[in-house]
């Protein structure tokens, strides 16, 4: 089954196709992103500032919620690196069937993550917070 991953290329998500097993899953999805860009992608220009903050783990998956349980390093990323991180994670998950936003845990707590927009979030974080960040 193939599945859409999300990763940067000139300040916009643009997305990529993976084959997963059916049906797809949100660790599924996670474990697609950590793995980051193919040798090729990344000769294209695509990048990812999310793998660097591997490993990326489900903490639950409630009425449409993905929580997602980030390492420390995800606090590390800079700036626009987070934001585009949290995008990768939001517009990756909520094209997968059931998932309609995103809540990120840094190790095991809620965290303030920044949008598009510059404000901080708990989340849920939907596609609408990133969309200037959207694929064109």
């Amino acid at each position: 089954m193939g599945i859409t991953i999300f990763f940067e290329i000139g300040q916009r998500l643009a997305g990529v196709s993976r084959t997963v097993a059916a049906p797809a899953t949100v660790p599924e999805a996670l474990n697609a992103l950590e793995r980051g860009p193919t040798a090729a992608e990344s000769d294209d220009g695509l990048t990812s500032p999310l793998s660097s903050s591997a490993p990326l783990r489900l903490d639950s998956l409630q009425a449409g919620m993905a929580s997602i349980d980030a390492p420390i390093a995800f606090e590390s990323l800079a700036g626009q690196d987070q934001i585009v991180a949290a995008a990768q994670l939001v517009f990756t998950l909520t094209g997968l069937p059931g998932v309609t936003g995103v809540v990120l845990l840094i190790e095991g707590q809620p965290a303030q993550v920044p949008t598009a927009g510059g404000s901080l979030s708990e989340g849920p974080l939907t596609r609408a917070d990133y969309a200037s960040l959207g694929p064109q």
